[in-house]
């Protein structure tokens, strides 16, 4: 007597979905977490984050092909399914042991790599694979093993195993939004991943019960049946028999079979069921059209990730959005498919949707565009409701290619089923290769094709792939040629791929997604990598530098260029001898004008994460001192973080630009752990400034960064320049002479440019001490890495500029002028106070200006004249209210 394996059925494989959804949940978990701790290790550099992304589905695809070889041998495969899911949870905790280590590593080796980059991509690829090879092996080997548990043979493999598969990706979904949108704003990164680590677990024990009721051991007979006998006979002689027929063309030579098993040739039939027309196809073709789906894939969710970012938000929670509503495609393209595999000619329906996946990605380009022009867009009430129109935004242009693409796997598992696999080895090997596709598509997209042709050529040339996959999937139905209307479909899609290469890809640009510039400007520069879209935007004279078509980093515009000529001023009016200065991040590079004009800088390191940034900076060569010709300027194409950390250089002054901080990974760069190793990285009497954005930030996250500065550095004060906040960490008081700031800027060379007349300018700019800091910060959580609280702050809807009001409005309450001008002489400490209290009057009427109260901020610009009749802020309000008050009195 022997009892099937899997003698479970309908209940197992229904069991089975259940566990596979709960499992996909924390599997994405476990690949959001742990992107992020190998970031804090490699950075978030386009190379670093390519090969941590390839690293984790290489593991996978290497554990479905492992998977698939292992489980026809296997007794009991949901045992070790079972037994895998436990040692992923198990695993998981180690990750970070695996990361100490590796780090350390990477330490030593970081700044040779920094001029061979290829060399450096190996290293952080073997790094993360020497992380990640345990658990990501283990996690891919487990779908092919449930299927061999519960897949019978007499169900199709592409419709039982396509359920499994659309249920672990369904799963996938739940993990993205649950993991991004609550667990790491609430638990951190660590605590996730023991939650998911326990959830691996409870999958285990609970599967470890459903195989004790089911009971689906299988014993092995001491003489196999006379039916199994037969069956293993007539397949011996292989190379001479014809093509099996496709009743049991997927039932491997070696399999055994029951003794009270059918005959071989109508095992698995079903007298009423319907048989696909298609011959059986050869596995390595099948295999191909799996990871050209793969490919596709990959390679679009990076072009609708930037340029929908670009169109809509491009917050933490958005991004989170955006990836939940592409594994909503795949998964309900999957369970389509699976009931498609048993319904219609797989290689034709395999066809249709390869097709389909090349037009409707066309058709993106269409979608997007509208999106950027809709109403769709409007602010939101609530952050549920934003989180509910970014998933319907991302849903809109994914959605169709999505669910094509999801459907084309389990139509793969059917063709491949019959080529003579079992369940699990065709599941493996086909999952394997689509992982690999993937890997191909991400290497492919984010390294060649978007930085060498951009996010539009990138899109038109993934659909021509696309195309390439539907003609072969109908050739895998018609060997000898179609006939009939497969000929015409075969006509149509060889000349379709003939246009998009010959006449679409040559004209195609990624302004086809966004809606017309209208009247922003001329373009006179653009360029896209991995990071973005980078373009200089001319209009009446004025250059501005814009990212992703929404932020502005800079412009020629005379206040403009003042405002960044006074945050390059202040580390050299701070530091008496800032002869080696980093600026993390470079934008235009006309804050760097001063220190290049300053005869105590020997040395100024640039460090920019894009090269597209690095290439528009040349656009603004007449207003930052062509600082990319100039020999004392060392420009570093990294990650900021990754470079602070792994530096063996040492630094006077340590400049961290202004960021988006609300965008995915933004929160390292705010992290007690950078601010940490910027301290370590100073030389003696150093100083760390971080520009912080008040219009793109929470006041409780302003005082969180503040709290996590006070944890690092003893001493810190805040500077101002309007709506933008400077945070300066030192480990003693800064000296503030009023002879020193005097002689700092007669050697400046740039102080008139930056609206700085006297010591008195200087101090005005001051906001508060460090016991105001501390009063501010006294309460507030620390940002770290694994509590990145930054980018994960809600911010209210409506205007940034109303958001920065009410932030420095509180801020101005503690204003108070720096501890050192009270040793200044008399004259100076007059014309200090009186500047200072002019600057704050200025800050008061705007703030009131902002708010609609135009007689009051009048007045507040009135008595910062009285105060300072050169205040070139109240000068300029003051002379626009009165020309407005005589046009209205005419």
């Amino acid at each position: 007597m022997t009892s099937s394996k899997r003698g479970g059925g309908a209940p197992v494989q229904t069991r089975m979905l259940a566990l596979l959804f709960i499992s996909g949940a924390s599997s994405l978990a476990y690949e959001v977490v742990w992107t992020r701790a190998l970031a804090a290790v490699f950075g978030v550099a386009l190379h670093a984050t390519t090969a941590v992304l390839i690293a984790y589905m290489a593991g996978l695809s290497l554990g479905g092909l492992v998977g698939g070889r292992v489980a026809p041998r296997l007794r009991a495969p949901l045992r070790v399914y079972a037994a895998l899911e436990a040692a992923i949870g198990a695993s998981a905790l180690l990750v970070p042991l695996g990361l100490s280590a590796v780090g350390d590593l990477y330490g030593w080796l970081h700044e040779p790599l920094l001029d061979h980059p290829a060399l450096g991509f190996v290293v952080r690829f073997l790094g993360a694979l020497a992380v990640l090879i345990v658990p990501t092996t283990l996690m891919g080997a487990t779908l092919p093993l449930a299927a061999e548990g519960c897949v019978r043979r007499g169900d199709g493999l592409g419709a039982g195993a396509g359920r499994l598969y659309a249920a672990n990706t369904a799963g996938a979904v739940l993990g993205v939004l649950a993991t991004g949108l609550f667990l790491l704003p609430a638990l951190g990164v660590s605590l996730t991943n023991h939650v998911s680590a326990a959830v691996s677990v409870a999958v285990a024990l609970v599967a470890v019960a459903l195989v004790g009721r089911a009971g689906t051991a299988r014993e092995t007979p001491a003489e196999p049946a006379p039916a199994a006998r037969e069956a293993r006979g007539a397949e011996r002689p292989r190379r001479r028999r014809p093509a099996p027929a496709p009743g049991n063309a997927h039932v491997p030579a070696d399999a055994h079979v029951p003794a009270d098993a059918p005959a071989p040739g109508n095992a698995h039939v079903p007298a009423d069921a319907h048989v696909p027309a298609d011959a059986p196809a050869p596995l390595r073709a099948i295999l191909a059209l799996a990871g050209l789906s793969g490919f596709v894939a990959l390679g679009l969710e990076i072009v609708w990730t930037h340029v929908l970012s670009a169109v809509t938000r491009d917050t933490t929670f958005a991004f989170t959005c955006t990836l939940a509503a592409f594994l909503t495609g795949i998964a309900l393209g999957g369970w389509t498919g699976a009931r498609l595999s048993a319904r219609a000619g797989t290689a034709v329906a395999l066809f249709a949707c390869q097709a389909g996946v090349a037009l409707s990605a066309l058709l993106s380009f269409a979608v997007v565009r509208w999106l950027g022009g809709t109403a769709l867009l409007a602010s939101p009430a609530s952050f549920d409701a934003a989180v509910a129109q970014q998933l319907a935004c991302a849903a809109l242009p994914m959605l169709a290619p999505t669910c094509l693409l999801g459907a084309s796997l389990p139509l793969c598992l059917t063709l491949a089923g019959r080529a003579r696999s079992g369940p699990g080895q065709a599941v493996g090997r086909v999952l394997s290769a689509n992982t690999l596709g993937a890997v191909l598509g991400c290497v492919a997209s984010g390294l060649w094709l978007v930085p060498r042709f951009g996010f539009g050529k990138a899109a038109v040339v993934l659909s021509a792939v696309a195309l390439g996959g539907a003609l072969l999937a109908l050739r895998l139905h018609a060997p000898g040629g179609a006939q009939g209307p497969l000929r015409l479909g075969w006509r149509l899609a060889y000349g379709a791929l003939l246009v998009e290469l010959f006449l679409v890809l040559p004209a195609a640009s990624t302004d086809w997604f966004f809606p017309a510039r209208g009247a922003e400007g001329r373009v006179v520069f653009h360029a896209e990598d991995a990071s973005g879209i980078v373009d200089v935007v001319e209009r009446e004279g004025v250059r501005t530098l814009v990212t992703d078509r929404r932020h502005r980093w800079g412009s020629t515009h005379p206040a403009m260029v003042q405002s960044m000529l006074r945050q390059g001023a202040l580390p050299l009016l701070l530091h008496p001898r800032p002869s080696r200065i980093v600026e993390i991040g470079l934008a235009t590079g006309i804050q760097a004008l001063p220190q290049l004009r300053d005869g105590r800088v020997e040395e100024l390191t640039v460090v920019e994460i894009s090269p597209a940034v690095v290439g528009a900076a040349g656009a603004f060569a007449g207003h930052n001192g062509d600082l990319l010709s100039d020999p004392r300027v060392d420009v570093v194409l990294d990650d900021g973080r990754s470079f602070l950390e792994r530096t063996r250089r040492r630094f006077d002054v340590i400049v961290l630009g202004l960021f988006v901080p609300y965008r995915p990974g933004a929160s390292a760069l705010y992290s007690r752990e950078l601010l940490a190793a910027c301290e370590a990285r100073l030389e003696r009497g150093g100083l760390v400034i971080e520009w912080l954005p008040l219009d793109q930030m929470t006041f409780d996250a302003v005082r969180s960064v503040m709290a996590t500065f006070l944890a690092v550095f003893p001493h810190v004060e805040a500077w101002e320049k309007g709506h933008y906040l400077a945070l300066v960490g030192a480990r003693g008081p800064i000296a503030l002479d009023a002879a020193q700031l005097r002689e700092r800027l007669r050697g400046l060379g740039g102080a008139a440019g930056a609206g700085l007349r006297d010591p008195a300018d200087v101090v005005a700019s001051h906001l508060l001490g460090p016991a105001q800091i501390r009063a501010l910060a006294s309460g507030a959580p620390l940002n770290t890495d694994d509590r990145p609280r930054i980018e994960f702050m809600r911010l209210s809807e409506g205007p940034g500029y109303a958001r920065a009001a009410q932030s420095l409005e509180r801020l101005l309450e503690l204003r108070a002028q720096p501890a050192g001008v009270a040793a200044w002489p008399e004259a100076e400490r007059e014309a200090a106070a009186r500047r200072f209290l002019a600057r704050g009057r200025s800050l008061r009427g705007a703030l009131l200006q902002a708010r609609g109260r135009h007689r009051d901020a009048y007045a507040q610009f009135a008595e910062a004249l009285l105060a300072d009749p050169g205040d070139e802020i109240a000068r300029g309000e003051v002379a626009r209210y009165d020309e407005a008050l005589r046009r209205s009195s005419r």
